[in-house]
C-alpha cells in the first residue's frame, strides 16, 4: 500500500511542540518516561470493575423516572429474578446504570428489565475477566487518549491482530472497560476506532464475536458508547457487517462512521486534543509502512491510564 504522510495539525491547531522526523513518524517516548510512568499505578479497585465514576443525572424531579429506578433496582431483591446472584454481581445494578439503561430504551422497562438482569447475569459469569482484568494479549488495541469532550478514545489495528477474533474477545472487553476506567467526571461514553488497514480475513471469519460485542454494548455498557469509527474497511470485510447490522439497533446504527485513514486524520485533529490527534495520526504511519517490523511497532504501543500518564502496553 502506499505510505501515508504524517498529517501536520492544520489550523488552528498549533504546530506540535515536537516535530516529526524524516519518515513522518513523531519521537517514541524515551526509557525513562517509560520507566517513571510504570511507576504510577491506577488505584481504583478492580473488584467494582465499571460503576465509578458515576453517570450524570438524566433529570430531576422526575418522580416517574425514579420509579422506574426503583423498579428496576428492585429486580434485586427477595423475590426478583436476580435475587440468588452475589453481592459482587448486584452492585453493578446501581441507580447510574438503571438510568443508563433508562435513557438508551426511552424508559421502556420491559426492555430495560431484561437487559438489567442480563447484564448482572453476565458479570456474574465473567468475575475473574472483571477483577483481574487478566486476557489473552490479542494486539494492538489501547486507550489513547481522549476527545476535545473528554470522551476516551481506544484505538485498534488489525494488522497487529495476533489471535483470532473470538479469541480477542476477552481482549477487547478488557479495553472497553479500560475506557470506562478513564472517563472524567460527567462524561459517560468512548470512542473506538477499528483502523482494519492489513486485516487478515483468516482470523475474522466469526462474525459472531462482532455481535457478542454488540451485545455487551447494548447491556453492560449500554449508554458507553460516543461513537465507533471503522476506518479503510476491506471488501472481505463487508460480509461481517452483513451479518451483524441486521441485528443492532437504529440508535447504535447511527454511531457507526465509516471513513477513511485521511477522513480519519481530518476528523481527528478537528475533534481531538492534540496529543491524541498525534499519537492515533503517527500509528497510522507505521502500520501503513512496509518496512517496519511488527517488533518494532511493539515497542510502540503505549496506553493512556485513568491518571493521564503514557504507559506501555505490553504485558
Amino acid at each position: 500500500p502506499p505510505r501515508l504522510a504524517a498529517a501536520p495539525p492544520p489550523p488552528p491547531h498549533p504546530a506540535p511542540a515536537a516535530p516529526p522526523g524524516r519518515d513522518g513518524r513523531l519521537p517514541r517516548p524515551s526509557a525513562a518516561d517509560a520507566g517513571a510512568e510504570r511507576g504510577s499505578e491506577d488505584t481504583r479497585p478492580r473488584d467494582s470493575a465499571c460503576p465509578a465514576p458515576a453517570a450524570a443525572p438524566v433529570a430531576t424531579g422526575d418522580p416517574v423516572l425514579e420509579g422506574k429506578i426503583r423498579q428496576l433496582m428492585a429486580l434485586r431483591d427477595s423475590g426478583g429474578p436476580v435475587e440468588g446472584l452475589s453481592d459482587f454481581a448486584k452492585e453493578y445494578g446501581d441507580e447510574a446504570f438503571c438510568r443508563r439503561l433508562l435513557r438508551k430504551y426511552d424508559g421502556d422497562m420491559r426492555r430495560s428489565s431484561y437487559q438489567y438482569t442480563k447484564a448482572l447475569r453476565w458479570r456474574e459469569n465473567n468475575r475473574e475477566l472483571l477483577t483481574t482484568r487478566r486476557r489473552r494479549f490479542a494486539g494492538d488495541y489501547r486507550v489513547v487518549g481522549s476527545d476535545a469532550g473528554g470522551h476516551p478514545i481506544a484505538y485498534l489495528c488489525m494488522k497487529n491482530q495476533l489471535i483470532t477474533s473470538r479469541e480477542a474477545l476477552d481482549h477487547t472487553l478488557v479495553t472497553m472497560l479500560q475506557a470506562v476506567d478513564n472517563m472524567p467526571a460527567g462524561v459517560e461514553k468512548a470512542v473506538h476506532i477499528w483502523d482494519c488497514h492489513g486485516m487478515r480475513l483468516s482470523l475474522n471469519l466469526d462474525p459472531t464475536t462482532v455481535l457478542h460485542i454488540a451485545q455487551a454494548q447494548e447491556g453492560y455498557f449500554a449508554e458507553r458508547l460516543h461513537e465507533m469509527i471503522v476506518v479503510d474497511m476491506p471488501r472481505i470485510a463487508v460480509f461481517i457487517k452483513e451479518a451483524v447490522w441486521p441485528f443492532l439497533p437504529a440508535r447504535t446504527i447511527s454511531k457507526v462512521k465509516f471513513m477513511t485513514s485521511d477522513e480519519l486524520r481530518t476528523h481527528l485533529w478537528r475533534n481531538c486534543e492534540e496529543a491524541t490527534a498525534r499519537r492515533i495520526c503517527d500509528a497510522m504511519v507505521l502500520n501503513r509502512d512496509p518496512s517496519v517490523t511488527m517488533e518494532e511497532r511493539r515497542q510502540t504501543w503505549m496506553c493512556v491510564d485513568p491518571r493521564g500518564n503514557l504507559v506501555p502496553v505490553i504485558p
